[in-house]
């Protein structure tokens, strides 16, 4: 099945899903492209310091409005879709990146699975850890430091429009390395 605007990952496989935007055979390559390493045309450290600040930023002085807005937002379909693919029953080890105020944290608690939030925001990830009990880190999407093969999947829910696309290999091979084997990225905007 293809969703719409999504992408899913399989970690230690060959072959990656591909978007659901292209198909066949050019997914397929897309995606692998989208892994591999371009350190030509990587960002200058400053760059992407600069842009973490003013999209924090950004959230940080709307952090009120934004949880209201988007508390009660339906993304059960996509939800669903990571679960679907995570392999082995509850409890599986869940990465929410970007997790914001915790809405989808808490409810993969409420599934049975362990969540971890990854935030950048502080008013967000102490909102995240207030509402649904989990571990938050506060890292951003540049620096992030992750375990290797420690997820079962990773929710990356309207989070990765964020990255630049210079960066994004580096960011993808990053959630790649978390994963467990057969673990599952889900990606959507």
């Amino acid at each position: 099945m293809i969703l719409p605007h999504c992408l899913f990952l399989k970690a230690h496989s060959r072959l990656f899903a591909m978007p659901a935007v292209v198909s066949g055979e050019t997914g397929r390559r897309a995606v692998r492209a989208a892994i591999r390493h371009h350190p030509a045309m990587q960002p200058a450290r400053n760059e992407l310091e600069r842009i973490a600040a003013l999209t924090l930023a950004h959230y940080g002085e709307r952090a009120d409005d934004f949880w209201a807005g988007t508390r009660h937002h339906d993304v059960s379909q996509n939800i669903a879709a990571l679960l679907r693919h995570v392999r082995g029953p509850a409890p599986c080890m869940l990465l929410d990146l970007g997790c914001g105020p915790g809405r989808d944290l808490k409810t993969f608690v409420a599934f049975g699975h362990t969540g971890v939030g990854l935030e950048g925001e502080p008013r967000f990830a102490a909102m995240a850890r207030a509402y649904s009990g989990c571990e938050v880190w506060e890292q951003n999407l540049f620096d992030m430091h992750l375990p290797a093969a420690k997820f079962d999947g990773v929710f990356a829910n309207a989070v990765l429009f964020h990255v630049p696309t210079a960066e994004l290999p580096r960011v993808l091979r990053q959630l790649h390395e978390t994963l467990v084997a057969g673990g599952v990225l889900f990606s959507s905007n």
